[in-house]
């Protein structure tokens, strides 16, 4: 299951960690973690600071963050390249 319950909160902190941690050029997060282990590796950890699970959910846990992390990563270049959002937050 790649979902969060409740999924309000985790999804939102996933945006917020990748948005404020966007340190390249990628255009999936598909290709960060493919390309850039270590930011993704990042982004995870900073995800695990703000969240406490039980060890024996790790695994699911992770794709739960991978499946949301591609999802907030699309749908914030969609709102990039539409002009909904200005995407300060990607370096120049």
């Amino acid at each position: 299951m790649n979902r969060f319950d409740p999924p309000i909160h985790p999804t939102s902190e996933i945006s917020r960690i990748i948005k404020g941690k966007f340190e390249g050029s990628w255009e999936s997060y598909g290709e960060v973690k493919t390309t850039n282990q270590d930011v993704a590796k990042m982004w995870f950890e900073e995800f695990e600071r703000k969240f406490k699970w039980l060890s024996d959910h790790d695994a699911q846990i992770r794709r739960a963050f991978d499946h949301k992390a591609s999802e907030g990563f699309s749908n914030a270049m969609y709102r990039v390249r539409r002009g909904i959002d200005l995407g300060s937050w990607i370096p120049k």
